[in-house]
């Protein structure tokens, strides 16, 4: 064999290995992709189950969170500042898992987000909560604060 023919024969293995690298390099993409989905996914719903905890555990709070939908309820300071720090990490969580839907990173169906978006106007139908998101949307993405006012204008 001359060194050309091994010189074509080197050019032909590196190709192979080239293709077969390639190759694995898109099946590790894929499999990360689905690993960050997956860990995004979780992660958001873990944020909501703490909440879920807290409620369900912290019978003083279940009973703070039932005052709420009085709307003749009247509030001292500790029990507003817990109110608005719950209101926060709720509206919170939505957002972000809204944010993984529109980013495509879990599955994305308008009934999910629509879901997602009636969570929380149920959440502020409140007096206090209305109250509470009026002062603090604008730190929320405008499109999610524009559809929140929008189901909260419409009464959904």
């Amino acid at each position: 064999m001359s060194i050309a023919e091994l010189g074509s024969l080197g050019e032909f293995v590196a190709a192979i290995a080239v293709l077969v690298s390639l190759v694995y390099l898109a099946f590790q993409v894929r499999q990360n992709t689905k690993q960050q989905r997956l860990s995004a996914y979780r992660d958001s719903f873990a944020a909501f189950s703490m909440i879920r905890t807290n409620i369900y555990s912290n019978p003083e709070f279940a009973n703070l969170l039932t005052k709420a939908t009085d709307p003749n309820a009247v509030f001292n300071p500790p029990e507003v500042l817990r109110l608005e720090s719950f209101f926060n990490e709720y509206v919170f969580c939505n957002v972000n898992l809204w944010r993984l839907y529109k980013e495509g990173l879990v599955e994305n169906s308008d009934e999910a987000l629509e879901q997602t978006l009636f969570s929380v106007t149920q959440l502020l139908s409140s007096p206090v909560a209305k109250n509470w998101w009026q002062e603090w949307k604008a730190i929320y993405p405008k499109e999610f604060s524009d559809r929140i006012d929008n189901a909260l204008r419409d009464g959904i």
